[in-house]
């Protein structure tokens, strides 16, 4: 069985009740059964008892407080990267078309590059026609 900090709240109140249950036995038989001692003994029991419910109590709602900062901080968090995607998916998509424009600039440009060749090729066979005659 995993421990945990809920484990141990329920454990000790358990613990604080069977402890209520067996004080109020106690003093069900009566001053004279106890003694002096033994009823300033069950005092002492009572008051650590209530101060121990009472530092539990607190316990829990520290729980409750860090549980609910962590969650707002897990929303924060989440939010943060929920803004961070749609950036990184935007400057992606940037990136594509631009990636994009210049691979058509580049197949333009081979395109020119062999026309201008061709062109090229064709002076050069005037030329020497001209020449040949």
């Amino acid at each position: 069985m995993k421990v945990t900090d809920s484990n141990i709240v329920a454990s000790v109140l358990d613990l604080l009740a069977n402890l209520d249950e067996t004080l109020r036995q106690i003093r069900d038989q009566g001053p004279s059964s106890l003694g002096a001692v033994g009823a300033e003994v069950v005092d002492a029991i009572e008051g650590t008892a209530k101060r121990l419910e009472t530092a539990l109590a607190n316990l829990g709602e520290t729980f409750e407080t860090e549980i609910a900062g962590l969650s707002a901080r897990v929303s924060e968090t989440t939010a943060r990267v929920v803004e961070l995607n749609d950036s990184a998916t935007a400057l992606m998509r940037g990136l594509t078309q631009r990636v994009e424009i210049l691979e058509n600039a580049r197949l333009n440009t081979q395109d020119a590059i062999r026309t201008l060749e061709d062109d090229v090729t064709t002076l050069r066979l005037a030329l020497d026609a001209q020449h040949e005659e």
